[in-house]
């Protein structure tokens, strides 16, 4: 994807489908925060799913009854991953997941 903007592009995105189903599109490796570059504090260009973007989107759609996550990633940090994890958990949603290549870690 081409960004012209200095803002790096989220390697996920969720989209509300209908009244009662939203999807969820995870493509990167989850960090606790984007990384950035140490001499000029810009974020660093990558395929990165911060987890406090990605649980701050997660509140528009948690209320959905169904949601379905396409996810391909190669893992990351461990306890980012897990406060996801948690977090879709203990959604009341029908949660369902879809293997599109790798789910590491």
């Amino acid at each position: 994807m081409i960004n012209d903007s200095k803002q790096p592009v989220k390697a996920y995105n969720m989209a509300v489908i209908d009244d009662d189903t939203a999807k969820i599109n995870m493509y990167g490796d989850v960090v606790s925060t984007w990384p950035v570059d140490w001499w000029t504090g810009e974020r660093i260009a990558g395929n990165f799913i911060a987890v406090d973007e990605f649980l701050s989107d997660l509140e528009v759609i948690k209320d959905k009854s169904n949601i379905t996550i396409n996810i391909n990633s190669a893992g990351g940090e461990l306890y980012a991953g897990l406060a996801i994890y948690n977090r879709l958990k203990a959604l009341k949603s029908n949660v369902t997941t879809i293997n599109d290549g790798l789910a590491a870690s």
